[in-house]
C-alpha cells in the first residue's frame, strides 16, 4: 500500500517554517513535481530550478538536506542526531520526520499543542517543551495496552492534540465546545458538540503531500 515518505515529510515540515498553509501546499506541490524523490533532489538541486520554487531563505535548508541525505547513502536519517545535522531542523521538525515519516515514537508538539497541554494541566505557560513531551510520552506509555487495543500510536495522540488546539482550544479558547472535562483552565461549561467548520480539502492536501509517489514518470525530470 501507499506509505508516508520520510523525504517528503522532511521537506514539508522544513519549508513550513514561517510559511502560510495555502502557500506551503502550493510550494510543496511544485517542489515534489520537480523533485519527487530524494534521488531526484540529489541529481538536480543545484540546476537552478530551486530558485523559482522556494524562497531565498529556504535554500540553505534544501541544500543542507541534500548534503545530509547524500551522506546517509541517499536516505533521510531515522535518528534525531542525524536529522539535526540539517540546517533549520531542530527538535520539532526532527520529531515530525520520526513520527510522520518513519512511524517512530515522537511527539513534535508545536506552539498550539503546547498551549493546549498547559491549559488542560493547569500549569503556567512557558514550561520547557522537552518537559511537556516527556510528560505526554510517559502518559502514553502508561496507557500503552489501552492505546494498542484501539490501534492508536503516539503520532495519533499528537494529531488529536494538534487538531483540537487548532480548532477548539485556540488562542481564544471555545471552552463551551470542549468536551475535555478534566481541563483545569476551563472558562465556560461544555454546551455543544458542534465543532467549528474545517476545510477538509486543506487537511487532505497536507496528508497527500506526505505520501510516497505511486510512480515517478520520466517526463518529471
Amino acid at each position: 500500500g501507499v506509505r508516508r515518505s520520510p523525504y517528503r515529510t522532511l521537506i514539508l515540515f522544513g519549508l513550513s517554517a514561517r510559511t502560510k498553509d495555502r502557500l506551503l501546499v502550493r510550494m510543496c506541490h511544485d517542489f515534489f513535481r520537480r523533485f519527487p524523490t530524494s534521488e531526484r533532489l540529489l541529481q538536480g538541486w543545484a540546476d537552478g530550478d530551486l530558485d523559482r520554487i522556494v524562497r531565498v531563505g529556504q535554500k540553505p535548508f534544501i541544500e543542507s538536506a541534500a548534503q545530509v541525505i547524500r551522506d546517509h547513502e541517499g536516505v533521510v536519517p531515522r535518528d534525531r542526531d542525524g536529522l539535526k545535522q540539517i540546517k533549520g531542523v531542530g527538535e520539532k521538525i526532527a520529531g515530525c520526520v520520526i513520527a510522520y515519516g518513519w512511524g517512530g515514537e515522537a511527539l513534535p508538539l508545536d506552539g498550539n499543542a503546547c498551549r493546549l497541554v498547559e491549559r488542560v494541566s493547569g500549569i503556567a505557560a512557558g514550561v520547557p517543551v522537552q518537559l511537556l513531551r516527556a510528560s505526554l510520552k510517559s502518559l502514553y506509555l502508561s496507557h500503552r495496552p489501552w492505546m494498542d487495543q484501539r490501534g492508536l500510536a503516539m503520532v495519533d495522540l499528537h494529531e488529536i492534540i494538534r487538531l483540537h488546539a487548532q480548532t477548539v482550544c485556540t488562542k481564544a479558547p471555545a471552552c463551551f465546545r470542549c468536551p475535555v472535562a478534566i481541563c483545569l483552565s476551563r472558562q465556560a461549561e461544555y454546551q455543544t458538540d458542534t465543532f467549528p467548520e474545517v476545510d477538509p480539502a486543506s487537511w487532505q492536501d497536507w496528508r497527500e503531500l506526505l505520501l510516497e509517489p505511486v510512480t515517478v514518470s520520466r517526463d518529471e525530470d
